[in-house]
């Protein structure tokens, strides 16, 4: 796997790293993360927006801690990748996992500590 080009910032006073890839997807970033340095994935959060996020089928399984924000983005891209006949997204995204969390009043920093905490709760309880 060739080396991935992204910005890495420490945010939280140094104690948390995050990865912005340049030209890869997100998902390809956490796959690096684990693979090149042996980052542990099932200690990762993704939060995605309820739309509008085309790699979203990709970051949405996974042995990761997945949050979803509902109502950030009100028209997401899902027009330009299904048409009516192409698949749906219920066919590859599992439906209910104790791994994904969502969000019910917006970007409040109070409502996204509590569904990451309400995630890593799930995950401690399902064994991952």
């Amino acid at each position: 796997m060739r080396g991935l080009r992204c910005h890495l910032m420490y945010c939280r006073n140094s104690t948390r790293l995050q990865v912005v890839p340049l030209l890869a997807s997100r998902s390809q970033a956490l796959r690096y993360l684990f693979v090149r340095w042996g980052m542990s994935v099932m200690n990762m959060y993704v939060i995605l927006g309820e739309k509008g996020d085309s790699d979203r089928e990709e970051l949405i399984s996974g042995s990761h801690k997945t949050v979803i924000m509902k109502g950030i983005v009100e028209k997401g891209s899902e027009e330009l990748l299904r048409t009516a006949g192409s698949y749906q997204r219920e066919d590859i995204v599992p439906g209910e996992s104790p791994l994904i969390v969502y969000t019910n009043e917006g970007i409040r920093s109070e409502e996204i500590m509590k569904v990451l905490k309400e995630a890593s709760k799930a995950a401690a309880a399902s064994g991952m």
